[in-house]
């Protein structure tokens, strides 16, 4: 199982510099937070698994404290599983324009209908399963009617939108298709049953400015995989939970991109030396 602390914001980053830590890193509050981050530097990596049952297991998977100035758990009146908890979820309403891509559906439309009511109704959704019905639900299209636009696909790698076409594409193919290149996505959420230990690679060529992601179980080497490329990325996590309905074997991250000069040092995981489970 892999284990990974939660990383310390910078303090609120200006309007439209999600990406920009420059401002804030020369103040006193700036410097403090990039030395607590370099103090956990390296994240843990535990190489046996810890049993979930255990007290330790559940403590290390379960323990959250998110650390965004204004984070907010969207739906806000939901205790259910699928709230996903976004940082500073005000300055993308002060934005002119608002991208939200939700991968994995299920019929459900609380995060949708969230986006819409807590945030603001001027931002695009547009939401992603190769499913498009079930019982429970009906039709995924008419439950998220009025709130996003459903596409009836879900992401995968090159080699399986190629074997799969049509429910079946890439980041870029999806971006392409609706028109989004060279557009910032403020918001992506996915959950896809463990597609996302195959499709993350691709998430670092676009400007993605959150990731609300629901991992499952940590298979090893793609979780460290992925976790590592996401910190050199600039990525920091701000909040995680378990989920328990699947007994506990999946987690939600929440990740804000910051400017990779908010690490000090280069602390990079591929240049780092003498890490468990780091090939240098």
């Amino acid at each position: 199982m892999l284990l990974v602390p939660l990383a310390t914001l910078a303090i609120h980053l200006p309007k439209n510099k999600a990406l920009d830590f420059s401002q804030t890193s020369v103040t006193k509050t700036g410097k403090l937070h990039k030395d607590i981050t370099l103090a956990y530097f390296p994240n843990m990596l535990i190489s046996k698994s810890i049993p979930m049952e255990t007290e330790t297991g559940a403590e290390l998977k379960t323990y959250e404290t998110p650390t965004c100035g204004m984070d907010r758990r969207l739906p806000s009146d939901s205790m259910a599983n699928g709230p996903k908890w976004v940082c500073d979820p005000h300055r993308i309403a002060e934005q002119k324009q608002c991208l939200v891509y939700s991968v994995g559906s299920n019929g459900k439309a609380e995060f949708e209908k969230a986006v819409k009511e807590e945030i603001r109704q001027h931002c695009e959704i547009h939401t992603f399963d190769p499913v498009d019905y079930n019982r429970r639900n009906g039709y995924f299209k008419d439950a998220l009617q009025g709130y996003s636009e459903f596409h009836h696909w879900g992401f995968g790698t090159e080699e399986q939108a190629k074997k799969d076409p049509n429910t079946t594409k890439t980041l870029t193919q999806t971006m392409e298709e609706l028109g989004h290149v060279g557009r910032s996505i403020d918001i992506f959420k996915i959950d896809c049953e463990w597609c996302e230990w195959v499709v993350w690679p691709e998430f670092l060529s676009v400007d993605m400015r959150q990731i609300l992601v629901e991992t499952h179980n940590a298979p090893m080497p793609n979780a460290r995989d992925m976790f590592f490329g996401l910190h050199d990325a600039g990525y920091v996590i701000f909040s995680k939970e378990a989920n328990y309905e699947n007994g506990a074997g999946g987690v939600e991250y929440a990740l804000l991109k910051l400017s990779t000069g908010f690490f000090i040092d280069e602390t990079s995981y591929y240049k780092a030396k003498g890490l468990p489970g780091v090939d240098n």
